[in-house]
């Protein structure tokens, strides 16, 4: 009996903890129910504007990126006459943005990382100051790709443990989505091949995963597209440049860091 207690006592201060971040991010974001369009938003929109679906799928001349997915979002959005209403558009981004801090928890203990440690990144995911203007902004789609991200890396460690052909296709079809919404989706692969070496223990058997002979080929193919689609001088463009190196590089601070210095038992 003290055990059950004790057990349905901490089962209801997690629920408290998850319901109140999640009122607690939602209410600090409510105020960008209230703004309107910005800067270039017409010009996002406006792309939707007179197009049938197959024209969105296809790269478009005047569209400097290959990111359909975003198109056919924005197309969701779309009244009658080629109208859009900025409200729905920022509640919109608002729910995407509550559904990845509950996604960074499934996926945190899915990692079977610790319950404190599980709870500190969900809480920074949902408050990190520099994560306003993805969420309040209209236009960026940032929020719809982590979401995508999230959910390929979660259903695809469900796939592996389960041996799960259905689940292992759904995280396929949640990639494709990903990098359909933006490019910056193909990073993940990178962790797909960790979580295979985490979930082996080893590289050995590496060329028989699926992160190898699904999802390599899926984005070797999306590269080669989007090389392919019409860019910019200037704004997108093919190029090997310092000053991204170095931009790149700042990602390797912290593992250093903790190389040099050590970790905390919880984090590593």
């Amino acid at each position: 009996m003290t055990v059950n207690l004790r057990n349905h006592k901490s089962a209801s201060s997690l629920m408290v903890f998850w319901v109140g971040l999640l009122l607690l991010t939602a209410a600090l974001y409510a105020p960008a129910l209230r703004f309107g369009f910005i800067w270039d938003d017409p010009v996002w929109f406006g792309r939707v504007v007179g197009k049938s679906l197959g024209e969105l799928i296809a790269p478009l001349p005047e569209y400097h990126f290959y990111r359909p997915g975003t198109l056919l979002i924005n197309r969701l959005f779309m009244r009658t006459g080629g109208v859009f209403d900025a409200l729905p558009m920022h509640a919109f981004q608002i729910a995407v943005h509550l559904l990845n801090v509950a996604l960074v928890a499934r996926l945190c203990r899915a990692l079977r990382l610790g319950r404190m440690l599980a709870r500190g990144t969900a809480l920074l995911f949902a408050l990190y100051p520099l994560a306003h203007q993805a969420v309040v902004w209209a236009a960026p789609q940032q929020s719809w790709v982590t979401c995508f991200m999230l959910l390929t890396a979660w259903l695809y460690l469900k796939a592996r443990r389960r041996s799960s052909a259905r689940l292992l296709f759904a995280a396929l079809v949640a990639y494709g989505a990903a990098i359909a919404v933006q490019e910056s989706a193909v990073q993940l692969l990178p962790w797909l091949f960790f979580i295979e070496w985490r979930e082996r223990g080893s590289w050995r058997g590496l060329w028989r995963s699926p992160a190898l002979l699904l999802f390599l080929p899926v984005t070797l193919a999306y590269l080669l597209f989007w090389i392919q689609a019409p860019k910019y001088e200037g704004v997108t463009t093919l190029a090997l440049e310092p000053e991204v190196l170095w931009y790149l590089l700042q990602g390797l601070v912290f593992p250093l860091v903790g190389r040099v210095c050590g970790f905390p038992a919880a984090v590593q």
